[in-house]
């Protein structure tokens, strides 16, 4: 894997890497310019698929699959890893991708408990801690993919996600013991 480096950055970007230094203050704010950026086309998405799915498995499975197409090899979760690493050493970094992934979770979270409340479906948990475990175990993967492509195939992702409200049920009955 290429590191991520401003190099990097501003050769894909078609800019000078004076032009990077000249407009973010440190890397963490070019990392969370780009990753706000990537999570307003996920978040996109998700409102489209929002606007047109009237049961809660259907747009779990369409809620992962975006994530998979933002996604397509694990990169940029290995990405995203590699800068909360950066933030366990930075409080403020930390907080702004703290504050950044709950207005990603929000969406995603309402979304769900609509739905859920629609159709009857109880969780033990709430679904704000539904929606991290269920995120934090679609990142794993992704991370898991970079390691074992042949193993993690887009279809395993999938399968995991896409079995709907009796995946999520498994998983709340394996955090209750958290």
């Amino acid at each position: 894997m290429v590191p991520v480096t401003t190099s990097t950055i501003a050769l894909e970007a078609g800019v000078t890497k004076g032009d990077v230094y000249s407009n973010f203050d440190s890397k963490a704010q070019l990392f969370l310019a780009v990753s706000g950026t990537r999570m307003e086309q996920q978040l996109q998405g998700y409102r489209r698929v929002r606007a047109t799915v009237t049961r809660l498995e259907p747009l779990v499975r369409e809620f992962v699959r975006i994530m998979i197409r933002h996604d397509p090899d694990g990169r940029w979760a290995s990405v995203v890893a590699e800068a909360w690493a950066v933030a366990a050493s930075d409080e403020q970094f930390r907080l702004a991708l703290i504050e950044q992934s709950a207005r990603g979770n929000t969406v995603i979270t309402d979304a769900a408990r609509d739905l859920a409340e629609r159709g009857g479906a109880e969780f033990r948990l709430p679904m704000e801690r539904m929606n991290t475990l269920c995120t934090a175990l679609l990142r794993g993967m992704l991370l898991q993919r970079l390691l074992d492509p042949a193993t993690v195939t887009t279809e395993a992702v999938e399968a995991i996600e896409g079995a709907g409200a009796s995946a999520k049920e498994k998983l709340v009955l394996m955090s209750t013991s958290l």
